[in-house]
C-alpha cells in the first residue's frame, strides 16, 4: 500500500483526476506527479522563485519559455500575483492540457497569457513531437521516424517581445535543445534575468559555446549559495554534469541590472 501513500490531495471532478500541490490543482494525466510516494510533490520553480528572491528581482513580464501544462507559470504566478507571464507551449496537446491547469486555477491566473507557438530563429512554422510530454523536440532537432510531428507557428524571440511591447524581467528557457536558437536574439532583448536548461540533445561544446557567447552580457550563478561564477569554472561545472547526466540548469542575470 506505501505505493499510494501520496501526500499530496488527490480529487476527482466530474470524473477528472487532479492533484494539488501548494493550493495549485493540476490535472493528473501524467506519472511525473506521482513519481515519490510517502512525501510531497516539490516542484522544480522551487529553484527559480529561491533565484528571484535571493536577488530581489520583482518581476513585472516573464516568459515562460517551454511552459508545459504551466507548472512554472501557476508557481510564478501565485508568487508574484501582479506580474505578466507569458505562458508559450509548442506542442499542441500539451497547450490543451496548460489551458485546463489555467482554467482550474482562475484565482492565479488572471495575469497568465497563454500562446500555443514555437520560439526559434525564424518567423514562420516549424515541426514539433506533439504528445502529452516535457520532452517534445523540433524535428531539426531530433528526427524521429516513430515521433508524430506537427507544424506550429513560430516567431523568433526578438519578434514576440516586440509584437507584445515587452521588456522581459525573467525568461525561463526549457525548450529541449532548441535555446541554441535563440542565442542572437537573447544578445538583442537582454533580459533582466534567465534561467536556460541545457540538454544532451546538444553536444557538449555547442552549450558551452552558447554560454560564452552569453558571458559578454550575463553574470552567471551558482544555484549553490547563489555566489557569482566565472564562465570557466560554469563551463566545467556543465561539462561534468552533462557527462553523467541529461540537464543542468543555469542561471544568469544581465549585466546592466541594478
Amino acid at each position: 500500500m506505501s505505493f499510494f501513500d501520496f501526500k499530496d490531495n488527490i480529487v476527482i471532478e466530474n470524473g477528472v483526476p487532479f492533484i494539488i500541490i501548494d493550493n495549485i490543482k493540476f490535472i493528473l494525466i501524467h506519472q511525473i506527479y506521482l513519481k515519490h510516494t510517502g512525501n510531497k510533490y516539490v516542484s522544480a520553480c522551487t529553484e527559480t522563485i529561491n533565484f528571484l528572491d535571493n536577488f530581489n528581482i520583482r518581476p513585472k513580464n516573464i516568459i515562460d519559455l517551454g511552459a508545459c501544462w504551466g507548472e512554472f507559470s501557476l508557481f510564478l504566478g501565485k508568487r508574484f500575483p501582479d506580474c505578466n507571464i507569458f505562458s508559450i507551449e509548442g506542442s499542441e496537446k500539451n497547450f490543451k492540457i496548460l489551458n485546463i491547469n489555467l482554467n482550474n486555477n482562475l484565482g492565479l491566473s488572471t495575469n497568465i497569457k497563454p500562446f500555443n507557438l514555437i520560439i526559434s530563429e525564424n518567423d514562420g512554422f516549424e515541426e514539433i513531437s506533439d504528445s502529452l510530454s516535457t520532452t517534445n523536440t523540433l524535428k531539426n532537432v531530433i528526427n524521429k521516424e516513430d515521433n508524430k510531428y506537427k507544424k506550429v507557428n513560430s516567431n523568433k524571440l526578438e519578434t514576440f517581445v516586440n509584437n507584445n511591447n515587452l521588456k522581459v524581467d525573467f525568461l525561463k528557457i526549457d525548450i529541449e535543445g532548441s535555446e541554441i536558437k535563440l542565442l542572437s536574439d537573447l544578445k538583442i532583448i537582454l533580459p533582466k534575468s534567465i534561467q536556460v536548461e541545457l540538454i544532451n540533445y546538444n553536444s557538449i561544446e555547442t552549450n558551452l559555446f552558447f554560454l560564452q557567447e552569453l558571458s559578454e552580457f550575463y553574470n552567471f550563478f551558482d544555484p549553490e549559495g547563489w555566489a557569482l561564477i566565472n564562465i570557466r569554472d560554469l563551463k566545467e561545472k556543465v561539462k561534468e554534469r552533462l557527462m553523467v547526466g541529461p540537464i543542468i540548469d543555469v542561471f544568469m542575470i544581465n549585466k546592466n541590472y541594478k
